[in-house]
């Protein structure tokens, strides 16, 4: 911001000599300044209350606006946004976007094109060339000039691109960039549309660039796939309570690009046309593979090389975790009559956070909720009519295909019957401190090549292919109904998203959005084979998406749990991918007791730590100690855990107890096979035992309640037979031992907070600048979602709106500036930790006096204009 703070803040970095050394990876967030870390607390001591004092009024001239645009800042931040035009309304956030998050814009832009080494140095290369070849750039590029000058979409990015403009030039001018422009020495370019579409694809990336095949392919050479795919079904084993029920139809699928790839090397029709002129046609007619560098060993090889290279990469380029709760509640079931939406997106945790509260009015629009710095529209949501929230639809939409090649034909691959080009793009990396990096892209039909050892393999994801997504966002923000809702959504690809929503006439429902692809052949959650007979055929129709409308019942949830049953015709994913089923368990629970709901109680159920997998299985642990020889010790935990409630809260010992010991439970089921097949999880984190894979919770569950003789209780390496009780005895045996050692022999204090901590650290992995570890409730399968021992994703948002009395209440961690030095920095962060909300209100209830306003005019070449 203008003014004295920033002037001091700008003279005081510029007079300490600081030698920054970047480091990329070990944060893996965008980088680390530990020598500025270091000077962070005197810094902030030479800073008076005075200096944190925000104007109440200013006025500013910002070029290109057609008239004047009011902007009412709460004493907390939120921003109403007040425009005569539409067009000067997507200007005006533009503007107050880049004046609180400009260098988080900055830096999801370059992460997104490649341009992190620019900055970074060497160690932001192999994040670079990997997003060289996902190709957002590319993507985004295509969507803009599919784009015609009088549409919306095209006035909007527009605007919004000077909005940002005008802040850039304005802080250039004044020598007032924010400061971690400063510590890296250098100024940001000129924000184009094109930056605002490849956000859109950075945030499509972290929501569904999937791994999973290549973990599959690994473990399928090491345990074949008959094991494989008894630790790691298709298909769920415990219940997921789907929101779409049968019976399900089958349809004529609608068309669809094979990839990404097709569409921007070749083009769709193009490349139909290519198959009857291929570059070299086999002697003979089509010539059979040569499967030899298809062999299981080949393929392992390949995903390992690809998980080395992934490790380099920011946390947030490759999707892990399931994302975030949803339910709506119809009007029959709340006390205000009408219906009630809750949401609460579940996100890697920063500061700042991931979003951007905002409330927008303009002529044809008004809308409030959270975007995403560096995009015009909100994500998660109202209107006047229509609100709506979103989780992760989890569903697959990254393939691998493994492609032939061979020595005799560089630079070829081999595809239905015929030797092809590979299409080759040269790119040109800027490392800083060294010369550009040249890499060429190398991409077969199916998409980049991604492999350097092993197996060739491509990666067709399809976040790549050139979409409607934000055009969608649009007309979602201006939907009058339901049925508007609906119509919008028929465009959506990438990410597939379970978009829960409620209206102002009591309609209620989820739709599961996404491009589904259907395969002629194959294993999808395997590599594909890449000659030609595994391609995509299709996908799914909008009228068989998953989706339901609230006609059978009361309540309608999701919480990233498979969407549909067993008989759904079509692949829609593993279990690797879905939520083990505890926390939509939880949601069907609670909304399923006698009685009428307020906002009041969902706010306390997005809070809930109640763990319903310890619910499950602690009963039966106690079952299995019962007439065992304890000591003393151990009889005190067993007469903790048989009054414990299984709630996760942070002065909670039977939390401690119970979590420590399904951590042991998982692992003296399982290391012995991973022992035995050799996995190499003491390398790749991902394909270790954890509680974190839902698969193997979903086993577990499943054969200590119901298959307590399973063979996979014996221990492979010993020869030992065992069941389910005599691993449970083990592992709580070393639970309560490891307890001892680490936190000493009184019961009384193995509080959770001990155990369990969470942190949102910066964005730029500054220690100073984050905020915890501290002790805190929840886990992993809780509502109020916590990970494991030292947990850094979680609720990113929650939201409640209750059409009753149009009201809505929301919180989030942190605040609506990336100045650690503003009132906003972290200003909403307590609250939230404290399952605290605050009203949402729409401009027209703002005091005028409980705020800051703004007031941007046209600026004096604008007023000739008009």
């Amino acid at each position: 911001m203008k003014g004295t703070q920033g002037k001091k803040w700008l003279h005081l970095c510029l007079s300490v000599t600081v030698s920054c050394v970047v480091l990329f990876g070990a944060s893996r967030s965008f980088g680390a300044l530990p020598a500025l870390a270091d000077t962070l607390n005197p810094v902030q001591g030479v800073f008076t209350a005075a200096d944190h004092t925000v104007a109440q009024t200013k006025t500013l001239q910002v070029t290109g606006l057609q008239s004047p645009v009011r902007i009412k800042l709460e004493a907390d931040g939120t921003p109403h946004i007040r425009a005569e035009r539409a067009r000067d309304a997507w200007l005006a956030i533009g503007y107050l976007q880049a004046e609180e998050r400009l260098f988080q814009m900055d830096m999801m832009r370059r992460q997104g094109r490649g341009l992190l080494a620019e900055v970074l140095g060497p160690d932001g290369l192999e994040s670079d060339i990997f997003q060289r070849q996902l190709g957002l750039t590319q993507t985004a590029e295509a969507e803009w000039q599919n784009l015609t000058e009088d549409s919306e979409d095209y006035e909007m990015l527009t605007a919004f691109s000077q909005g940002v403009n005008a802040v850039i030039e304005e802080k250039k001018a004044d020598h007032e960039l924010p400061l971690m422009f400063h510590m890296l020495g250098y100024e940001p370019q000129p924000w184009t549309p094109q930056d605002s579409l490849v956000l859109k694809g950075v945030m499509t990336q972290m929501l569904s660039l999937s791994i999973t095949p290549v973990y599959y392919s690994i473990l399928a050479e090491r345990m074949g796939e008959e094991r494989v795919q008894e630790f790691f079904p298709v298909l769920p084993v415990s219940e997921q309570h789907p929101y779409a029920k049968g019976p399900y139809a089958k349809a004529e699928l609608d068309p669809m690009p094979i990839s990404a790839a097709q569409v921007l090397n070749q083009g769709v029709v193009a490349e139909r046309q290519s198959e009857s002129q291929p570059v070299a046609q086999a002697a003979g007619g089509q010539e059979e593979p040569d499967t030899a560098n298809l062999l299981p060993k080949g393929l392992a090889a390949a995903g390992l090389d690809l998980l080395d290279r992934l490790n380099d990469l920011p946390s947030y380029a490759i999707h892990r975790d399931s994302n975030s709760n949803g339910w709506v509640v119809a009007g029959s079931k709340t006390v205000s009559g009408q219906p009630i939406l809750a949401g609460d997106p579940h996100l890697g945790l920063s500061l700042p956070t991931i979003w951007f509260p905002m409330d927008v009015e303009a002529p044809g629009l008004h809308y409030q909720g959270v975007a995403i710095p560096g995009l015009p529209l909100v994500m998660i949501g109202r209107n006047d009519q229509v609100a709506w929230t979103i989780t992760n639809g989890q569903n697959p939409q990254t393939f691998y295909y493994r492609e032939r090649m061979d020595e005799e034909h560089p630079d070829q691959y081999f595809y239905k019957g015929a030797w092809r080009s590979l299409d080759l793009r040269t790119e040109s990396i800027p490392v800083k401190g060294q010369e550009a990096e040249q890499v060429v892209v190398k991409s077969s039909i199916h998409g980049p090549i991604v492999t350097r050892a092993g197996v060739t393999l491509a990666l067709d994801w399809i976040g790549a292919i050139p979409s409607h997504s934000l055009h969608t966002l649009l007309e979602l923000v201006k939907a009058q109904d339901h049925q508007e809702f609906r119509t919008a959504l028929k465009q959506w690809q990438a990410p597939s998203l379970n978009f829960v929503y409620a209206d102002r006439q009591g309609a209620i429902g989820i739709i599961g959005a996404g491009m589904y692809p259907v395969f002629a052949a194959g294993k999808p959650w395997m590599p594909l084979d890449g000659t030609g007979g595994e391609d995509i055929v299709g996908a799914i129709p909008f009228e068989l998406w998953p989706q339901a409308d609230g006609s059978d019942g009361d309540f309608l949830g999701s919480a990233n749990q498979l969407q549909v049953e067993s008989d759904y015709p079509y692949y829609m994913g593993t279990t690797w991918y879905f939520d083990p089923g505890q926390r939509i368990n939880r949601i069907t629970e609670e909304l399923a007791k006698p009685g009428k709901v307020t906002p009041e109680q969902m706010g306390a159920l997005q809070n809930d730590v109640q763990d319903d997998l310890a619910g499950q299985l602690v009963p039966r642990l106690l079952q299995a100690l019962q007439g065992r020889s304890l000591n003393e010790t151990e009889q005190q935990v067993v007469a903790e855990l048989s009054n414990w409630d299984q709630r996760m809260t942070v002065d909670s010992t039977g939390a401690t107890m119970w979590w420590v010991f399904w951590d042991h439970y998982l692992h003296a089921t399982f290391d012995p096979w991973w022992e035995k097949y050799d996995i190499p999880f003491k390398e790749h984190d991902d394909l270790a035992v954890q509680p974190a894979q839902p698969s193997l919770t979903q086993n577990l569950l499943h054969w200590t309640l119901d298959d307590p003789s399973n063979a996979n209780f014996s221990n492979p390496i010993t020869g030992e037979t065992r069941t389910a009780d005599q691993v449970m005895v083990t592992a709580f045996r070393e639970a309560v031992q490891q307890l001892t050692d680490e936190l000493g022999p009184q019961t009384d204090k193995w509080t959770w907070d001990r155990w369990h901590v969470r942190e949102i650290p910066a964005l730029t992995g500054i220690p100073t600048l984050g905020y915890g570890p501290k002790g805190a409730g929840g886990d992993l399968f809780t509502l109020n979602v916590a990970g494991v021992t030292h947990a850094v994703h979680g609720p990113s948002w929650r939201m409640v709106i209750d059409w009753g009395d149009d009201s809505m209440i929301a919180t989030y961690p942190g605040g609506q500036s990336e100045n650690p030095l503003s009132p906003w920095y972290q200003n909403r962060l307590e609250e939230w930790w404290n399952g605290q909300y605050r009203p949402f209100v729409k401009g027209a209830a703002v005091s005028g006096s409980d705020g800051v306003t703004w007031t941007l005019n046209p600026d004096s070449q604008e007023k000739e204009k008009e």
